[in-house]
């Protein structure tokens, strides 16, 4: 049987609670999560690995395919987004160390470091050949209601040492993993 409205159509007086259900909303209704009020959910944006970089500079240097891209539905000052990376990493000779940093852009020209865990060196090294996987996480909390982040890693030697990050001999290739989880309660 076919109803007619009339009028100004339905309003949310004249409906009861809990009478609408999943399968009465569109699939193409593109509800935006911050109307999800009660909801907590963590939404995984992106995910990266890299074959690696050969890092022999005191300068600090991109670490080639650690790019990950945010971008956000829902563009609400204070998001907050949880962003891993897990480096392996082998040194030679290993007498100084290397250093990461985690920097972040608006527009993936102008970058800032939000974290440095390890400043030019102690992320790896000293006394000697080294290996290890060193690990980056940070919790980032967005306070502009841009609609796209960008993070990627830095690293540089602390002097004279070479650093294989990502991978040292082709025959045990390693990767650099990242991930970046939007996280809201």
């Amino acid at each position: 049987m076919a109803i007619t409205i009339s009028g100004s159509g339905i309003t949310s007086s004249e409906i009861a609670d809990g009478t609408i259900t999943n399968a009465d909303i569109n699939a193409s209704a593109a509800i935006v999560e911050s109307k999800l009020s009660g909801t907590s959910f963590t939404k995984l944006h992106g995910i990266t690995t890299s074959t690696g970089t050969v890092l022999t500079s005191t300068s600090w240097v991109d670490v080639g395919g650690t790019l990950l891209t945010v971008t956000r539905g829902d563009t609400t000052s204070g998001n907050k987004y949880h962003i891993t990376y897990s480096v392996p990493f082998y040194i030679t000779p290993g007498g100084s160390g290397w250093g990461v940093r985690l920097e972040r852009s608006f527009d993936n020209t102008t970058w800032t470091t939000i974290i440095e865990p390890a400043n030019g060196w102690g992320a790896g090294g000293y006394g000697g050949d080294s290996v290890g996987i060193t690990p980056v996480s940070y919790l980032d909390t967005i306070t502009t209601t841009t609609s796209t982040v960008y993070y990627k890693l830095q690293a540089r030697c602390w002097s004279t040492d070479t650093t294989y990050l990502g991978y040292h001999l082709t025959t045990y290739p390693k990767v650099i993993t990242g991930t970046v989880l939007e996280v809201r309660q």
